[in-house]
């Protein structure tokens, strides 16, 4: 099962968040991917995502796997404590 989910970050990405997000999408078993101006990266690894501290604008998030829709909803709710959503 693929699931899809396309957020426009307001606020740059930190350290924090990037900490949380892999933490996050390790709760889960499908693959996640972020996608943002054309870079892709595994959501559950630190190293993948650590280059994109700083980055602010559209970001699409795409899960594959039986639990996706529930990794797809735990980010979204991570993207609203960290008030990263428009």
């Amino acid at each position: 099962m693929d699931c899809k989910l396309k957020w426009s970050l307001t606020k740059k990405v930190n350290r924090a968040f990037l900490m949380a997000l892999v933490e996050t999408a390790n709760l889960y078993e499908s693959y996640i991917v972020l996608e943002m101006d054309k870079k892709r990266v595994n959501a559950k690894s630190l190293l993948s995502v650590g280059g994109l501290v700083g980055y602010r604008g559209i970001i699409s998030i795409h899960a594959t796997g039986r639990d996706c829709e529930q990794a797809i909803n735990g980010i979204e709710t991570l993207l609203e404590k960290f008030g990263a959503l428009e």
